[in-house]
């Protein structure tokens, strides 16, 4: 009787666990298959002034960012000039500053980001299996710098 008991109870255990892992996939469901996106080419986004590109309105809906989404950003309205600053916000919700401000600046496996200067374009990803949402703030040298050619230092 006493065998009985244990058996029943390690079965029930066991049924537990494999119902609980079974209902909560986690990132070995499909929830985290990567995702790639153009943006920008048509164009999308816009300069907010002579040095800076946005992806979208700051105080508009930002772009969806779920977990592995890649984006690859077109900044040719940069005019072939070479950021100088990147800043990806993210944040958990669609519209955050009407919503309340509720944003931060991804860093890390939230916001992995790379310039390919051959072809005027920044790719960015969300390397997590997280769903948020994007904005991007890209500035350039001033236009009346050249950035075309690295600075040498010293003289003849």
């Amino acid at each position: 009787m006493r065998y009985q008991r244990i058996l029943l109870a390690a079965g029930l255990w066991v049924g537990v666990t494999a119902a609980t892992a079974a209902a909560t996939p986690g990132c070995y469901g499909h929830n985290c298959d990567g995702s790639f996106v153009d943006f920008g080419g048509t164009p999308q986004g816009e300069m907010i002034d002579a040095n800076t590109w946005e992806s979208n309105p700051f105080d508009g809906q930002w772009l969806p960012f779920p977990g592995q989404r890649t984006y690859n950003f077109d900044l040719s309205l940069l005019g072939n000039r070479r950021p100088t600053i990147t800043i990806p916000f993210i944040s958990a919700q669609e519209a955050p500053i009407v919503s309340g401000d509720n944003y931060t600046i991804g860093s890390g496996n939230l916001a992995e980001f790379w310039y390919n200067p051959g072809t005027n374009t920044l790719t960015i990803q969300n390397g997590t299996c997280a769903d948020y949402f994007l904005y991007l703030a890209v500035t350039a040298a001033d236009t009346g710098t050249d950035t075309t050619t690295p600075a040498t230092q010293g003289g003849d």
